[in-house]
């Protein structure tokens, strides 16, 4: 990708990372199909209680499974005056994350899932009106996971959702929560560094964000 994109180009990616505060769908985010539950056994003391834990176990399972193919692609930025998160978007070392996140910075310090130091980071476009961002490892390390994107008109109000990111600056965290509404529109303020763009379509959630979840 060229060094300086057009804003043309970062709308491409909209369609892929709307609403870029990332939440990871426990139904797939990994881009497959959820596999169906297996039908309730009954429990070797013929009560509900080995059904309820068996259950519970299984969910626990779809959590971790989330987990583990999800968090490698999220990063931490330290933009300098900020410190916020995001998505790698392919194997050559871009990075999509909210505007508000890098505001007028051009380089960065980016944490990454795969264990390596903290690596350096470029400027590659920033698109205020819709609060998104990209930037470009500077050496891509061996083993950088790309996010799979899934399809946003499968989101359903109910659905399990998990956000990761770096809140406070506590690297890859959890939180979860379910899918609260769909098509709010949500204007930012421009005190504290905001862009104060307005962005329409998103998804609500009740899972915890605080500063620092942001572009992950």
């Amino acid at each position: 990708m060229d060094a300086s994109p057009s804003r043309r180009s970062v709308r491409r990616l909209l369609p892929l990372i709307a609403g870029v505060c990332a939440i990871a769908l426990a139904v797939g985010c990994s881009g497959a199909e959820p596999a169906a539950a297996p039908a309730p056994e009954a429990s070797p003391s013929g009560t509900a209680q080995g059904s309820v834990t068996r259950d519970t176990a299984e969910l626990e399972n779809a959590y971790k499974a989330v987990i583990n193919d999800v968090l490698p692609s999220v990063v931490q930025i330290d933009a300098s005056d900020s410190l916020g998160s995001g998505i790698v978007y392919d194997d050559k070392g871009h990075i999509v994350t909210n505007a508000h996140v890098i505001g007028d910075e051009k380089t960065f310090k980016v944490t990454v899932a795969t264990g390596e130091a903290v690596l350096n980071a470029s400027l590659v476009s920033s698109y205020p009106e819709q609060d998104l961002a990209v930037i470009k490892l500077d050496d891509v390390p061996d083993g950088l996971k790309p996010a799979k994107f899934g399809d946003a008109e499968k989101v359903e109000v109910g659905q399990i959702v998990m956000a990761m990111g770096s809140p406070l600056g506590l690297s890859s965290s959890v939180t979860q929560g379910i899918v609260s509404a769909l098509g709010r529109t949500v204007s930012e303020s421009r005190a504290g560094g905001g862009t104060g763009a307005t962005i329409a379509n998103m998804v609500q959630t009740s899972a915890a964000i605080n500063p620092g979840n942001s572009g992950g």
